[in-house]
């Protein structure tokens, strides 16, 4: 009989496992990434809630082991999710095509940020099609990544590349504090550039999309924030909240998604004004 745990294929559609395959992408070889999959790994805890994937190189990842004292540890590669979990084998899906990448702690190179980014695209490609149920990635170097070729700002732009959206929002959660941003990796200065009521209607709508399917809450709250300080003070410290914000809030709410604000940034969560909001978009 086989295990109630295990994935079984049933045609195209495989039958997913009570514990989900999370692939975790390696991050840069000569930084974090590495040792803090490692120690996740090693706690057993992990097992009993998922079948965690790395996705990297195995002789970086040994590297790192070595170093580190998890000597104990077998890296072997990923075939199927079918495979029995043990706590001290370590599946994983190597991208390094059987090149020995040499790990030099601390240094900034090519080679690392290239490798870094092969396995996001991995990663993202194996759950788009079903293979990993999530994905998990470790830090990278941008400007390693740079170096390695790559002309992209970080994690949210290049996975949204692959997935051929343009309608997307990087969410910070912890715990019941959730905040969407409007704009993402770029110069502070470039933001209010950025800031019209479409974008920030787009980036509201991803949100409510996502506190009621993700989260399954069925009619979300959002607060959301001004730019400048105090909310502009009424147009005399900037106008983007008259301007964008305020009516990009007016087109939400006739819209169905129950938006409110723009409230100061500045003294927004000193007084945990978010706890009464689901949600928070910031500019």
């Amino acid at each position: 009989m086989q295990d109630s745990n295990e994935l079984i294929e049933e045609g195209p559609e495989p039958r997913k496992s009570v514990r989900p395959t999370i692939g975790l992408t390696m991050g840069d070889a000569n930084g974090i990434g590495p040792e803090v999959i490692l120690k996740s790994v090693s706690d057993p805890s992990l097992f009993q809630m998922m079948r965690p994937v790395v996705v990297g190189s195995i002789s970086v990842l040994r590297s790192h082991a070595d170093q580190l004292g998890f000597r104990h540890l077998k890296f072997h590669p990923f075939e199927s999710s079918k495979a029995t979990v043990r706590e001290d084998i370590i599946r994983v899906i190597d991208v390094s095509e059987g090149k020995q990448t040499r790990v030099e702690f601390g240094k900034t190179s090519g080679s690392a940020g290239s490798l870094a980014m092969i396995a996001v695209e991995k990663a993202t490609r194996l759950c788009l099609s079903r293979v990993l149920d999530a994905m998990v990635t470790a830090p990278i170097s941008k400007k390693a990544v740079s170096m390695g070729g790559y002309d992209i700002p970080g994690h949210t732009e290049f996975i949204a590349g692959i997935c051929e959206t343009r309608t997307f929002t990087m969410m910070m959660v912890a715990g019941q504090l959730r905040v969407g941003l409007v704009t993402g990796h770029i110069p502070i200065c470039d933001v209010p550039k950025r800031l019209t009521s479409k974008t920030i209607l787009d980036r509201m709508g991803v949100l409510n999309a996502s506190l009621v399917t993700d989260f399954g809450i069925a009619h979300p709250r959002i607060a959301v924030l001004g730019l400048n300080p105090h909310a502009g003070e009424g147009g005399v410290i900037g106008r983007e909240e008259l301007d964008f914000i305020g009516p990009a809030l007016e087109i939400a709410n006739r819209n169905g998604i129950h938006s409110f604000g723009p409230f100061p940034a500045d003294g927004f969560f000193g007084m945990s004004a978010f706890k009464k909001f689901d949600a928070v978009l910031a500019m």
